[in-house]
């Protein structure tokens, strides 16, 4: 329960010299340290007890990354989390950024980055929607934190990948201050290899901390503050004919480096207080405010106006108090959180979304996301209590987190500006007949790009389509209308109230079997609660380690575990699914050559928007996907092994080799399963 750093620790005993030794401690990791006290008068003497690597006995694999390498190593954007791609086994996740349906950016021993569980001061800072992470602090406010890749103890769980645990400074009896400020810009930044010229771009960050005593020795402060401020582009690759045949129908679309802006602020204020030697506490609060123009990502092949601006606000209160009861050897740990999300997010575009299969690829521009607000409320508490009783050390508690989307402030609306297709149409295989014309992508989208001989069919088919497609308008001109092979527009109410309930109770022994030989033996035990999602009785999780040095061979570390590690669901499925399955979403997929009518004929090149299908068309279950859970669905787990050798070559060195075996069992995914319908 001691917060990371350096200590003193004084050894006395009668008739013996007494020793005092500094020793470094770090986030989630027990030291040892031996005291020899030799016979003689009892008189202080002053020895510096080196705190090397072979004093930690560690069984998972962690690294810890201390304020020190925090304050000093290079980090764009002073975005700390990306120290943890220094640690073994921690990658960047691959998936392309995903706007509202980010992940956390971190893929441990190869796993999903939606699966990983980032903490603070012990608390989750989690968006159980996506699997990303809640808004942060600046990186003055962090003490240290721990990346641990696997085999974590009892403790820690909701994840199947890693765990990031953060601790954040407090203030001390002495004041202390910083300040910094950071300026980037295009003067001496490089061209970007895709743009004809070099693009603007600034970048300003600046921020300060302050702490120190309100009452010496009981009450401290810690307050940061921290403010980027970036005006940088995009570059959308579209070719100069697609953009102009986009034109010319009335898109106002453009490529080359296009701007947008990036702005954050954090803040933090922490209060510690001591309310007797034995009882302490500390309480916190942070805000997190951003505004992205480019959240939904766009450039190369994407439109700038696919893209959508993101306004965000997250709150976060919490207090911890830690009781130390001497006589029993036994501490208790308090915590709570309660945090208030706000999020926005804005469509640069509000017209229907259109897909062209131009020769340079499939190019989008137009209104592909909606506005999507969510609302947020998270509440968290935590009770654990540790025992030491001869070579036993043992930990034991519960963790109730509960997080509601309130009042129907939460919504996802699907195609609701419309989309609109275009591939080329091969007339012979729609009709059979052959020898007809082909039209290319562009010359369906743009009807100034057709052929005469194109014209003429299309004039001639406008009075023979209605024969082949009955209820089709006769005579309309299809040589002069853009002719997309598909169009979709959702309706419904895409609102919902989504409470959910993880609750979790753990117990774990840190045993020492023999001087050289230590024991960590826990079982977890998980219950998920989500609105709309199958229950299930709770997953146990049991967990084993050990860590060994040989007498012969005292610079050796040999460690092992297993252990089984089950994650949390992700709540957006459950949205995305309950809309589904429950009729508040419909989707009417209209293929060609119905699809002609509403981008051509109505306002707007789309139905109006609303919550219920427009008469006149028809929903086809058949050509659109439903998304429902499957009855039996289980949470994802996986089963983890870990046997590793350290060896200490000198006090600041540790050569290690490990082996690492990760099963994932029951991984979440969709999965396309084409019923057969019967209709009777």
């Amino acid at each position: 329960q001691l917060p990371p750093g350096t200590y003193e620790v004084n050894v006395s005993a009668d008739g013996f010299k007494s020793l005092m030794g500094r020793i470094s401690l770090l986030l989630g990791i027990s030291t040892r340290s031996d005291f020899v006290l030799t016979v003689g008068a009892t008189s202080e003497v002053v020895e510096v007890v080196a705190s090397d690597p072979a004093s930690q006995e560690n069984i998972e694999s962690s690294t810890s990354v201390e304020k020190e390498k925090i304050s000093v190593l290079p980090i764009n954007r002073r975005e700390f989390l990306d120290f943890a791609l220094t640690a073994a086994r921690v990658t960047v996740d691959r998936v392309p950024v995903q706007g509202a349906t980010a992940t956390s950016g971190l893929s441990f021993n190869g796993q999903s980055a939606r699966f990983n569980n980032i903490t603070i001061d012990g608390l989750s800072n989690n968006d159980i929607g996506s699997g990303s992470v809640r808004a942060t602090f600046s990186q003055e406010a962090v003490q240290e934190f721990q990346i641990i890749t696997d085999n974590y103890s009892a403790e820690f769980g909701r994840s199947l990948g890693g765990i990031v645990n953060i601790v954040t400074k407090g203030g001390g009896n002495q004041y202390h201050s910083t300040i910094f400020f950071l300026n980037r810009n295009d003067e001496i930044s490089a061209r970007d290899t895709f743009a004809a010229t070099k693009a603007d771009f600034s970048q300003y960050q600046f921020g300060a901390t302050l702490s120190g005593p309100i009452k010496k020795d009981k009450l401290f402060f810690f307050s940061s503050f921290e403010r980027l401020s970036v005006k940088q582009n995009n570059i959308v690759t579209i070719s100069d004919d697609s953009i102009a045949a986009a034109r010319r129908q009335g898109f106002a679309i453009r490529n080359g480096a296009i701007p947008f802006s990036v702005a954050t602020t954090n803040l933090l204020g922490r209060l510690d207080g001591r309310l007797s030697p034995n009882d302490t506490f500390y309480l916190r609060y942070n805000f997190g405010g951003a505004y992205n123009g480019a959240f939904q990502p766009f450039g190369a092949l994407f439109g700038e106006d696919t893209g959508s601006i993101q306004n965000l606000t997250d709150n976060t209160v919490v207090f911890n108090n830690v009781y130390v009861n001497t006589r029993l050897n036994l501490i208790n740990e308090t915590r709570f959180l309660y945090g208030h999300r706000d999020q926005t997010v804005i469509q640069v575009n509000q017209g229907p979304g259109i897909s062209i299969a131009a020769p340079e690829g499939n190019i989008l521009f137009g209104s592909f996301l909606s506005r999507q607000p969510r609302v947020e409320d998270i509440f968290q508490i935590v009770n654990n209590v540790s025992l030491t009783r001869g070579r036993h050390q043992i930990k034991f508690g519960v963790d109730f987190n509960y997080t509601n989307l309130p009042d129907k402030k939460s919504s996802v609306p699907f195609f609701d500006q419309g989309n609109a297709t275009f591939s080329p149409i091969d007339f012979s295989a729609l009709t059979g007949i052959p020898n007809l014309p082909v039209l290319s992508a562009l010359q369906a989208f743009d009807p100034t790009l057709r052929t005469d001989a194109q014209r003429a069919f299309l004039t001639v088919a406008s009075g023979l389509i209605p024969a082949l497609a009955p209820g089709f308008p006769a005579n309309l001109p299809l040589a002069s209308l853009p002719l997309p092979l598909l169009f979709v527009q959702g309706f419904g109410d895409t609102r919902l109230i989504i409470p959910t309930k993880f609750f979790t109770t753990f117990v774990q022994d840190d045993f020492r079997l023999r001087p050289n030989l230590l024991i960590r033996a826990g079982l977890r035990y998980d219950i998920n609660r989500v609105r709309f999602m199958p229950t299930n009785n709770g997953n146990f999780s049991p967990r084993i380690g050990f860590a060994f040095r040989p007498t012969q061979l005292p610079k050796l570390t040999v460690r092992g575990s297993y252990g089984l590690f089950f994650s949390t669901p992700l709540v957006g499925a459950a949205f995305f699914s309950q809309l589904s399955t429950s009729g508040a979403l419909k989707i009417p997929v209209i293929p060609f050559p119905f699809s002609i009518l509403p981008y051509n004929t109505l306002p707007g090149r789309r139905f109006p928007i609303g919550n219920d299908i427009p008469a006149g068309v028809n929903f086809e279950p058949q050509l659109t996907n439903t998304l429902q859970f499957e009855p039996n669905v289980r949470n994802s787990y996986t089963q983890q092994t870990n046997f590793g050798l350290d060896y200490l070559v000198n006090n600041s060195t540790v050569a290690s080799v490990s082996y690492t075996y990760v099963r994932v069992v029951k991984l979440f995914n969709s999965r396309q399963i084409n019923p057969v319908v019967r209709l009777i």
